[in-house]
């Protein structure tokens, strides 16, 4: 099979059935789009509960079924996406074009909510393998609603073999007339859905084609199959293949096929088609109820019956049911035992005419497993889990001694969720639906209970962030164990949402044992979890259960959470001084794209935000010589002050010597230069410019580059140039050796920024580094075998090289890879002892040995060997302190998240 062929698991026919069985699902947050009416405010967000496949392994195209509940009916979206690492992380997943429900502008209701369906393309996500994956479905109207997922099952998508062979079970045979039903079987050792065939032939020796199918037929495509065998029912529509005439000599033949070949074909024996008799044939215009167990009784109505009974043939998936009444409009039959269960067809056949086939379901008989809890007072809801409850409304009743039938409508084919009815009685408990009684389960029937009580809500103090203790205390008259529901409000109690817990931090949400007298409890409140940033009038509500009631809401009073980021920070400048209008590097922690810059009072506008360690600005006109100092804001937070010099323009007094051939020094003297690195530009005539590192503020010293003409010379540094003196360009001297390369450190390679060491020959300032083509600022130049360069920030990202380039001669080209910058996304778990081993996951993490660095709060750090490019396993060192955690890697900084040493 090949991996791009999809196999689905459930059938569009079988959807339905799906749906009205989806049952419980796990909560969740996350980001997707809106729909629906109403403010944010007074809004509730929408809920999604979701059912695991029952099948496995599943394949290719699988259908999720769920329910979407929300309190006004709003319409939803939903944003689907999968896992195969249990959870941890997940992706968007693919939808199948066309099938299932969509995505956006999906109805809602009261609980047990909107049924859909969303049908995952497992094959175009995870390819042909064979995984362990969970599908989440996260709902949102105005407001984000709550996740509901699967849990984990087995995706098989690996290549299978085997082509289907499909068999009659019941053929024509004799005379038929009319609408034609014939029964046949389809194995597969694969059980992938198979495309079934089927043929006439109308005269002998004239060569078969395909059969009319007749409405309500099952459908030939897709068919279901299994290893044993599935049945299913093909009705043939013999007025369009014969018309109304006699013919003999008629055969049909069957054959199935799949994505790895065609079955074997069967024929019948000849049979005749007699359509020369005008007689209607029945029609059936309901059946009542729609699905029943065996031995449960139907009504059919419609027209052309037989008053006698047994010239009534009715027949259920193919198998006779015994006719109990008739007459021409009405017929009472009773479902037989041997019909098989699931989704059937109900067709009467008189005097050889076979009516229209209508759906109908057979259900296996009511099976009661458990009752949960065992015991409740009057007015509690208990949940009762099996097997073939009724899902339509009124379709299920519940048998309570002393309080007999109580009707309820199945949360799904097994659950059952219904109020324990006035003047029930200890004693057995069965479900009856669809025409027959389960078996029956012990229930006691409690004294009224005691509600939990919630008091002592505590109110944070301070400014809080991160995971936020909230103390309360829990009682209960009974001493019933409770749970709790907590929500959140980030405006002052108008609106609430599900609170998220911090994992593995103050007490759980369910055990809860409350003593008559009251007992002290923590919630903790995981603010960042909930996507709070800076909110001053937060709130914290908490209602009890103890599983049979309520408490009354509590909740605490305004309370700040600032989850911001620290305030950005300069660590140095370059160059730290220079004249108006130059460039200036910022380098520092804390900032980005909306930072600003101010030289003293003075805004000035940022060129580039290079991740959240580098700004580039220029000095703004205006800016007072002398003195002054630079200051980052970001999200309205100042960062320190760095003290900066802005100097007078450039000027040049003298050059020396004023002749001088090509690569002789020459040395130029006068005011305001630049020492930073590569920050002076000699220019020469003949358009030769030479970049160079001031000796110092008054001096420069640098060769004569090829292409330099007699004529003038002058300096250009910070963007500004001096006036010009006389040059004389004197005799070539003999051109010297091209520079050579012979190692570099860090020989791997580092990141955009970083800097790389290069040793060799050949070396001075006046030599280029080219560094994955790009040209590279040259920090220092010792002596005449090492250049300290750093990687140009538009060099590509990757396996590249470096070179020298001195006196229009380049080195050699020496391997060298630029890695991107990393990430560092989370940290598990976040609160840890010292000695415990913690994972960090990210991207873009160094493998070679100590070539990453974990960086605690209290200035501790640790060199580890990643596990792979990103994830990295270290344990908490001694000494490090809560606060937040950050890697180092390659000269580069991630970064931090919080962490909290116990």
């Amino acid at each position: 099979m090949s991996s791009s062929r999809r196999i689905p698991f459930v059938f569009a026919s079988s959807v339905a059935v799906l749906l009205a069985g989806c049952s419980g699902g796990g909560g969740g947050g996350g980001t997707a789009g809106s729909a629906g009416g109403g403010s944010t405010a007074s809004n509730r967000a929408p809920t999604a509960t979701v059912a695991t496949p029952t099948a496995s392994p599943l394949r290719g195209d699988v259908a999720i079924a769920y329910r979407l509940t929300d309190a006004e009916d709003d319409a939803a979206a939903v944003a689907v996406s999968f896992s195969i690492d249990g959870g941890q992380t997940y992706a968007p997943a693919t939808r199948v074009s066309g099938v299932g429900d969509p995505t956006t502008g999906l109805a809602t209701g009261a609980s047990p909510g909107a049924p859909h369906a969303f049908v995952w393309d497992s094959g175009a996500d995870l390819g042909p393998v064979l995984a362990t994956a969970r599908v989440r479905i996260l709902p949102s109207d105005a407001r984000i609603g709550v996740a509901g997922e699967t849990a984990d099952v087995i995706v098989d998508n690996t290549p299978l073999s085997g082509a289907p062979i499909a068999t009659f079970i019941a053929a024509p045979s004799g005379t038929v007339a009319g609408d034609v039903v014939v029964r046949y079987r389809v194995a597969d050792l694969d059980a992938d859905p198979a495309m079934v065939l089927v043929e006439v032939e109308t005269t002998p020796g004239a060569g078969f084609r395909q059969a009319t199918p007749a409405p309500g037929s099952a459908p030939t495509a897709n068919v279901a199959t299994s290893p044993q065998g599935r049945d299913s029912t093909f009705i043939w529509r013999t007025a369009t293949d014969v018309g109304a005439a006699l013919r003999t000599g008629v055969r049909m033949r069957l054959s199935a096929s799949d994505a790895t070949g065609a079955g074997p074909a069967e024929t019948t024996a000849p049979f005749a088609v007699d359509n020369t008799t005008p007689a209607a044939a029945p029609t059936i215009a309901s059946v009542t109820p729609p699905r029943s167990a065996a031995g449960g009784s139907v009504q059919l109505q419609g027209s052309g019956f037989a008053p006698i009974a047994a010239d009534n043939d009715v027949r259920i998936s193919g198998v006779p049911a015994v006719v109990t009444a008739a007459s021409s409009g009405l017929l009472t039959a009773t479902v037989p035992s041997s019909a098989p269960i699931g989704a059937s067809i109900i067709t009467v056949t008189v005097a050889g005419r076979t009516s229209n086939a209508v759906a109908f379901e057979v259900t296996g008989p009511p099976a009661l497993t458990s009752i949960a809890p065992a015991a409740a007072p009057i007015g509690a809801t208990v949940r009762l889990t099996g097997a073939n409850f009724s899902t339509r409304s009124n379709g299920v009743a519940v048998d309570f001694t002393g309080a007999g039938l109580v009707v309820a409508t199945a949360v799904s084919d097994t659950v059952i969720d219904v109020a324990v009815p006035a003047g029930a009685r200890s004693g057995p408990v069965s479900v009856r639906t669809d025409n027959a009684t389960s078996n029956a389960v012990p229930f006691t029937v409690i004294a009224p209970n005691a509600a939990p009580v919630v008091t002592s809500i505590g109110t944070p103090g301070s400014i809080q962030s991160g995971a936020v203790a909230i103390s309360y205390t829990l009682a209960d008259a009974d001493g019933d164990t409770c749970s709790i529901t907590v929500q959140h409000s980030t405006d002052g109690g108008v609106s609430f949402a599900p609170a998220s817990r911090a994992p593995g931090q103050g007490d759980g949400l369910a055990g809860l044992v409350a003593s008559s007298g009251g007992s002290s409890f923590t919630f903790t409140w995981d603010t960042a979890a909930d996507q709070v940033t800076f909110q001053p009038d937060c709130r914290i509500r908490i209602v009890a259960n103890d599983g049979q009631a309520s408490s009354a809401t509590v909740s605490t009073g305004d309370f700040v959470v600032d989850n911001r980021s620290p305030a950005p920070s300069i660590s140095r400048l370059l160059p730290t001084s220079t004249t108006v209008g130059a460039t200036v590097q910022i380098t520092g922690t804390g900032f980005d794209a909306s930072a600003t810059v101010q030289f003293g009072a003075r805004p000035s506008a940022v060129i580039a935000a290079i991740g959240t360690t580098r700004l580039v600005t220029t000095v703004p006109a205006g800016t007072p010589i002398g003195s002054t100092f630079i200051v980052v804001t970001v999200g309205g937070r100042l960062s320190n002050a760095f003290p900066f010099e802005v100097v007078p323009d450039p000027t040049l007094t003298g050059v020396s010597p004023s002749t001088a051939p090509v690569g002789a020094t020459i040395r130029l003297t006068g005011t305001s230069f630049s020492t930073a690195p590569n920050g002076v530009s000699v220019r020469f005539t003949g358009g030769v410019s030479q970049l160079v590192t001031a000796v110092s503020d008054t001096e420069v010293v640098t060769t004569v580059p090829a292409g330099a003409q007699t004529g003038t010379v002058h300096i250009v540094t910070n963007g500004k140039a001096t006036s010009s003196f006389a040059f004389t360009v004197g005799a070539t001297p003999p051109a010297s050796p091209a520079p050579t390369i012979t190692r570099t450190l860090p020989s791997a390679g580092t990141t955009r920024g970083g800097s790389v060491t290069i040793t060799g020959t050949g070396f001075d300032f006046s030599a280029q580094v080219l560094i994955g083509g790009q040209p590279a600022v040259v920090l220092a130049a010792i002596g005449s075998t090492r250049l300290v360069a750093v990687v140009p920030s538009n060099a590509p990202i990757g396996p590249s090289t470096i070179a020298v380039v001195k006196n229009g001669q380049t080195s050699n080209a020496v391997p060298f890879e630029i890695f991107a910058d990393p990430t560092l996304v989370s940290v598990d778990p976040s609160i840890a002892d010292v000695g415990q081993q913690i994972r960090l996951t990210g991207t873009n993490f160094s493998t070679a040995a100590n070539g990453v660095s974990v960086r605690f709060t209290g200035g501790l750090s640790r060199l580890v060997t990643a596990v792979s490019d990103t994830e990295v396993v270290t344990t908490v060192p001694a000494g490090a302190g809560t606060g937040t955690i950050h890697i180092v890697t390659n000269g580069q900084a991630t970064t931090s998240l919080p962490f909290t040493v116990r």
